[in-house]
């Protein structure tokens, strides 16, 4: 369906308008990055009003492994006010990596993001170049109590519940495909695409005009097919006795034991959420600190593997808390943060372990900057 936008210029006089060309793919890119608008009024529904925060622009990306620090560069970063990070990558459709190469980058942003950014870090990054402008919009983010806002962002970045925006000046039909694909298959995911277009008269003059629209949104999947099992709420003394049960299979199994019912009688400090999967295959307490919510640490009884489980999620931590505990152990972490053959080594470890534990969670931990 073609369409035609006219300018009213006086009484019952209109001037017909047409595209104007972004003259390079900066353009685009300054022009999301200093109007977010564009963003809320291209993905708001009449039932979901968004509004977005700029994190950061040429946003560095680190692998999950730990491997390569800033290996990926997102073009811009954003959080809105329902604590969803948004991953903006713009691109003029004269560009041929819109085709298919931006599709694979950004997937591959999203799940390094998931896997090693955290609300905390995103806090910092804000609160770096806060000025009145953005302190405003912060406030408006944050409706619902900053605490109730910093925990939303912190389960959606591990629920990998994101949002992948493709923006350019026409998204052309393989794109287009593409995230319609996406929606219908990805959930938590988002994927969406804008289209921006700004306008001029026909003699070459800027209508100061600015036409956003969303692509793909219209095919988010309504039936999200089966839900997956919940974990199921257990005891304490529920883990303890599977853990004491499996402790005498390796040697790590008793201190992983007393940490863990160490951990649950500081009650004061942290906080635990003990459960089992719905498989019924392990056992976990998961132990967040009080103040802020962060986990902190995993304890596991894996009965169908017939061994205890000790992890970090330190990956998602920031970058100053991840360096202080490696101080500690004396070596760097990576993937999922596995302690069970450090602590297996000399189980006495386990007191190292246990004193970081306790500085990181009263406040007198003494953080490393890189």
């Amino acid at each position: 369906m073609s369409e035609s936008i006219f300018h009213r210029t006086g009484m019952n006089q209109y001037e017909p308008l047409r595209t104007r060309p972004f003259a390079i793919e900066s353009e685009l890119d300054t022009l999301i990055g200093n109007v977010p608008h564009l963003l809320s009024a291209a993905l708001s529904t009449e039932n979901r009003k968004l509004r977005f925060l700029l994190i950061d622009k040429q946003v560095s990306i680190d692998d999950e492994d730990g491997g390569r620090t800033g290996r990926w560069s997102a073009d811009l970063m954003f959080i809105d006010n329902e604590g969803v990070v948004t991953i903006v990558e713009d691109k003029l459709s004269r560009n041929p990596e819109i085709r298919r190469k931006i599709v694979g980058q950004a997937i591959e942003y999203a799940a390094n993001v998931s896997s090693t950014w955290s609300a905390d870090r995103i806090r910092d990054r804000l609160e770096q170049g806060r000025d009145e402008e953005s302190e405003s919009v912060l406030e408006l983010l944050e409706y619902g109590g900053a605490g109730d806002f910093w925990q939303r962002v912190s389960n959606n970045l591990k629920a990998g519940a994101l949002r992948i925006v493709f923006v350019a000046d026409s998204i052309p039909r393989e794109l287009k495909l593409t995230i319609e694909f996406l929606n219908r298959v990805t959930d938590p995911l988002e994927v969406a695409g804008i289209e921006v277009r700004q306008l001029e008269s026909e003699d070459g003059v800027d209508a100061n005009i600015l036409i956003a629209s969303s692509v793909g949104l219209s095919e988010r999947k309504s039936n999200p097919g089966p839900i997956s099992p919940k974990p199921v709420p257990v005891t304490m003394d529920e883990l303890l006795t599977a853990m004491q049960g499996l402790a005498p299979n390796h040697p790590w199994g008793s201190a992983a034991t007393q940490l863990a019912e160490e951990l649950f009688e500081r009650n004061d400090l942290f906080r635990a959420d003990v459960y089992k999967t719905a498989s019924g295959g392990a056992m976990r307490a998961r132990f967040c600190r009080r103040t802020d919510d962060l986990d902190l640490i995993l304890i596991s009884a894996l009965v169908r593997r017939g061994l205890c489980g000790v992890s970090v999620p330190a990956m998602r931590w920031p970058i100053s808390l991840r360096r202080s505990l490696e101080v500690e152990l004396g070596h760097e972490i990576t993937g999922k943060g596995g302690l069970d053959e450090w602590l297996g080594a000399d189980p006495k470890r386990k007191n190292v372990l246990w004193e970081w534990l306790i500085r990181a969670a009263d406040g007198t931990l003494k953080e490393t900057r890189e």
